[in-house]
């Protein structure tokens, strides 16, 4: 029988880290507020899981933390938690494809986009390989979404936002089509296929969560997208801290690389 203290350790971590899926979050609509008000609660699920000694505690903390780092906009400290995350997952954990996911978010927000795409793929190789059909979602709509769209390989992402649709729909995760939904109305308003566009928003608004965000979807018309412009035209670099980030591996599966730059 565990001692109290240890006990209830182990029931906050489990409260908060939980032991299904972590990636929620990367294709299910969040609030902000929602993000920010976890934060605390993260960093606490952090000191109790390297108090516990328990690896995979640490890890799914480490990532929850990470993730919610990323989503404030806290690049550089999103990526330190999952390098450290990273080092000590085995090198075929499925909770590697949640790490890459990480990664892949935080050099596609910093511009550094054919970086992002190699970290997405290798998410996406390592999800489908482990089964873990959510992290294989949020990494194809990465793709699509941080990698493709804006360079303006525009095939490529509805492609990868297709296979997404496609599982969605084959999982019975309806929640999972409303980002890949909007990724592809806004292909289809940029490249003239307005009655596409139009359609599109009209299934996306059936999808939208209860409230004012349906109400917006509802109301937008596919004009509205157009202030999500592609960045295909603009300069990439990369900062030193994404420089210094682990290189994919040399395999990075069957997903088209994109030429578009």
């Amino acid at each position: 029988m565990l001692p109290a203290a240890q006990s209830s350790r182990c029931s906050a971590l489990k409260a908060f880290t939980g032991t299904g899926d972590l990636t929620v979050e990367d294709i299910v609509c969040e609030p902000f507020i929602s993000v920010a008000s976890h934060l605390s609660q993260a960093e606490r699920a952090v000191v109790l899981a390297r108090s516990s000694g328990e690896n995979i505690d640490l890890i799914r903390a480490l990532i929850r933390l990470a993730r919610l780092r990323y989503r404030l906009g806290r690049y550089d400290a999103a990526q330190s938690l999952a390098d450290e995350a990273l080092s000590l997952t085995d090198a075929h954990a499925s909770e590697r494809a949640d790490i890459w996911q990480v990664l892949a978010n935080c050099a596609a927000d910093a511009g550094f986009l054919s970086q992002a795409e190699a970290y997405y793929r290798i998410a996406a190789d390592l999800a489908r390989e482990t089964g873990y059909i959510r992290a294989q979602v949020a990494a194809l709509h990465g793709l699509a979404a941080g990698a493709y769209y804006p360079r303006g390989c525009f095939d490529l992402a509805l492609a990868a936002d297709a296979e997404v649709r496609r599982i969605a729909v084959e999982q019975g995760r309806s929640e999972w089509l409303i980002y890949p939904l909007i990724t592809t109305a806004l292909i289809y308003q940029l490249t003239g296929q307005r009655q596409l566009a139009h359609s599109t928003l009209d299934e996306l608004a059936t999808l939208a969560p209860l409230g004012r965000w349906r109400k917006d979807v509802t109301s937008v018309s596919a004009q509205n997208l157009l202030w999500m412009k592609p960045r295909w035209k603009q300069p990439i670099t990369c900062s030193s801290r994404l420089a210094q980030l682990p290189k994919p591996a040399a395999n990075l599966g069957s997903t088209p690389l994109c030429a578009c730059q």
